[in-house]
């Protein structure tokens, strides 16, 4: 069975080294790859023995990246959106293509109605 990596996959075969997208493994656990997204499969046998739909397989490779880019389940429509492409040290968002300008908060004075002295 075989599978065509769909991302570089850094030790994916202890001693192989980084194996680049487009790379065909042969191996009788290539559906598994096609099954989580990280491949898609090169030949009929592949494709058979991972049993999914083609709507299956979209969101599994939609997954896929998110997975490998480590973001947080509560940060998916952002990460789906462009407004982040994965986390700084700190936590926060590394922005993204489409990250949305913070918005400045004018200064707004609040005017006061002063009461007349009756003294």
């Amino acid at each position: 069975m075989k599978c065509r990596l769909l991302h570089p996959t850094p030790e994916a075969f202890p001693g192989k080294g980084v194996l680049p997208a487009g790379h065909i493994i042969e191996h009788r656990q290539a559906p598994i790859l096609v099954q989580i997204g990280a491949a898609e499969s090169a030949d009929e046998e592949c494709a058979k023995a991972a049993n999914r739909t083609p709507a299956q397989l979209a969101a599994a490779q939609r997954s896929y990246v998110k997975v490998r880019a480590g973001i947080h389940p509560s940060d998916f429509d952002a990460f789906d959106a462009g407004q982040m492409v994965g986390y700084n040290p700190d936590g926060s968002f590394k922005p993204g293509p489409n990250q949305a300008e913070p918005e400045e908060e004018e200064e707004k004075c609040e005017e006061v109605e002063e009461e007349p002295d009756d003294e």
